[in-house]
């Protein structure tokens, strides 16, 4: 009863923001476009995205505008949530807003390490995210080299991360990024298992582990296969957190012979026996879709609880997402059938 209590205000809010989703039906018309205007003009015409482009021109939008404002339409709806949250479920949404302030600093770390990408844009800090963050944006966007903008994190929690990169001399985007990643879920995982407790925890747990493993276990196969990557080199970029899968289980991924093999060990795990996923190529469509479906799920068996909060703002990544894929599918002439493959984001189900 104190969950129903404490979360009828967040769960009609979301409930709102649900009927605003773009629907099946929709990303089938969105298909049929043809180009990058008629696709702007589908959602200034039948989307919740008209808001942001009623005064904008159809024809003037490229590409990269369209998805900058894709991409702050996740941020924009967590705020609405968030200031109708209790202070309670604010401690978890407050670890899901790192993920926007670690976005601004790949955003910025970019801008930095990697010459002539054209300047990466980099949405200025609104009032809201002043107040919930100690970056100074506004000044970290202008930084012209990595001490600069390492020194500018003095004071917040990033600035061990990216400053342990910098003693080490370490000037590659893949490694800072791959370092705030690594902090983000130990972070998260670190709050969940040992500061907190109850059903929001669990069902974060949950959400927050499945990724995690079948992040480690994508990356054990790219970094082994792909790259040639030492046991060694692996375990450097691996998330230091054991859900479903246990240390004994990583070490036997790591000493995985062939694909085959690795595909043998896939078939034996918690992954393999629960969601039919035996083949390592499938394991980034599996991450996308097991991020969703688990998620949407906890939201149906725990309507009032942070799963509610959670599995919309999921839904809308995803949304961000498969919007992004068809605009780009629909910039490269693919057709109907192609779009809609790419839009349900592979073959995995």
């Amino acid at each position: 009863m104190h969950n129903n209590v404490s979360y009828s205000g967040l769960a009609t809010k979301i409930k709102a923001l649900q009927g605003r989703l773009i629907s099946p039906g929709m990303y089938e018309e969105i298909s049929s476009l043809s180009s990058v205007p008629e696709f702007v003009a589908y959602l200034k015409e039948k989307t919740p995205y008209r808001t942001e482009l009623t005064h904008t021109e159809t024809g003037m939008l490229h590409r990269g505008e369209v998805e900058r404002l894709l991409a702050t339409g996740v941020y924009d709806d967590f705020k609405k949530i968030y200031r109708f949250a209790n202070k309670e479920q604010r401690q978890y949404l407050n670890l899901y807003f790192k993920n926007f302030e670690i976005d601004i600093l790949k955003k910025c770390l970019r801008n930095v390490l990697v010459p002539d990408n054209d300047g990466v844009f980099i949405p200025m800090a609104d009032d809201f995210f002043l107040s919930h963050s100690k970056l100074d944006v506004n000044r970290l966007v202008h930084a012209s080299s990595i001490s600069e903008l390492v020194e500018l994190t003095k004071g917040t929690e990033y600035y061990k991360v990216l400053n342990t990169n910098r003693e080490y001399h370490i000037n590659e985007l893949f490694d800072y990024e791959l370092s705030l990643a690594l902090y983000y879920y130990r972070t998260v995982w670190r709050t969940l298992t040992k500061k907190s407790s109850g059903l929001d925890a669990s069902i974060l747990i949950q959400n927050y582990g499945i990724r995690m493993d079948l992040l480690n276990l994508s990356w054990i196969h790219r970094g082994k296969f792909y790259f040639k990557l030492n046991n060694a080199q692996l375990l450097a970029i691996l998330i230091p957190c054991n859900y479903k899968l246990k240390k004994e289980d990583i070490r036997k991924f790591l000493n995985a012979g062939t694909v085959d093999e690795f595909n043998q060990l896939l078939t034996g795990t918690y992954y393999g026996r629960h969601y039919d996923i035996h083949d390592a190529g499938s394991l980034n469509d599996a991450y996308n879709f097991l991020t969703e479906s688990v998620s949407i799920k906890s939201s149906k068996a725990f309507p009032y609880s942070i799963a509610c909060a959670y599995s919309y703002l999921i839904q809308k990544e995803c949304e961000r997402d498969r919007l992004t894929r068809a605009l780009e599918c629909i910039r490269y002439g693919l057709s109907q059938k192609k779009i809609l493959e790419y839009i349900n984001g592979g073959s995995f189900r």
